[in-house]
């Protein structure tokens, strides 16, 4: 599009014509690099800090040099201490309007880690600010009414989420990112902490703003022009994993429930009667 998919007021130095106007807000924000100005949000910090991948960009292509010393991005960093990313698709979840079709979110492996508890999930999500999902909530999602985030959370958190709580198997593809565009999306990822996009369940949701932050650190993708009108978690899993040349092969963690109804296929059918028996033993309401 020729306009900002961002609806966050703070993500522009011109915020009257930034969101629409590409050389405005390229003017802007070598005005504000060059002043260095801080910059109020979650943390309070300089333009340069604030904007570590706008800050590259425009160095970089307009041959200027703007120094920088920013402690606190640097910390964020060191704790994710990046390695590779993988893609996982959570099954779909009849429970949620907003998790029927399944949902998308990406892994980012601590370098040597030996533990995949101690990785970080990156999601897109919807700020409801209420847990019921009845019509409403639906049609609200429908509308854009909600705000959408990027989020980062442990991935252990994740993992009792949807595999413990939900009951929802994972499936996990790793993509074929370079170290230094794995550190220059996580730059871009840094400028969005403090803004939001209005989120819609079919186009602009969970799948659809992640393959941005990918096009972010691979400019050679062009992932979103097949998803400018519905964007299906597991119809982009697959663009995602075609054009990033990794192949499909990936490795799949059941959920609680899926584990059970496994070991029970596993069972003999006397060893399954003796089950059932017991089950309704315990299960026997006292007179």
């Amino acid at each position: 599009p020729n306009y900002s998919e961002v609806d966050g007021p703070l993500f522009f130095f011109d915020r009257e014509k930034g969101s629409e106007s590409p050389s405005a807000e390229l003017a802007a924000s070598i005005k504000a690099f060059e002043n260095n100005l801080p910059i109020k949000g979650q943390i309070t910090q300089s333009a340069r800090c604030a904007f570590p991948a706008r800050r590259r960009f425009v160095a970089e292509y307009l041959n200027l040099k703007f120094e920088d010393h920013c402690p606190q991005f640097e910390e964020w960093k060191a704790k994710l201490n990046p390695e590779k990313l993988s893609i996982v698709l959570a099954a779909p979840y009849m429970g949620s309007p907003s998790s029927m079709f399944g949902h998308v979110f990406l892994k980012i492996h601590t370098k040597n880690s030996k533990n995949e508890n101690l990785d970080w999930a990156l999601g897109f999500e919807a700020v409801t600010q209420s847990s019921s999902e009845g019509v409403m909530y639906a049609l609200r999602g429908l509308a854009g009414v909600f705000p959408g985030v990027f989020t980062l959370l442990p991935y252990h958190l994740k993992i009792n989420q949807y595999s413990n709580v939900d009951n929802r198997d994972l499936w996990e593809f790793d993509l074929a990112f370079s170290y230094e565009q794995l550190h220059l999306m996580l730059e871009h990822l840094w400028e969005l902490q403090n803004t939001y996009f209005d989120y819609f369940f079919f186009d602009e949701n969970c799948a659809y703003h992640l393959l941005g932050l990918l096009e972010v650190a691979n400019p050679l993708l062009r992932l979103r022009d097949e998803f400018r009108f519905k964007a299906i978690p597991i119809d982009v899993l697959l663009e995602v994993l075609r054009q990033n040349n990794k192949g499909f092969e990936g490795k799949r963690r059941p959920a609680i429930l899926t584990q059970l109804q496994n070991a029970r296929d596993l069972m003999t059918e006397s060893e399954k009667e003796l089950f059932r028996v017991w089950h309704l033993r315990i299960n026997e309401v006292p007179e």
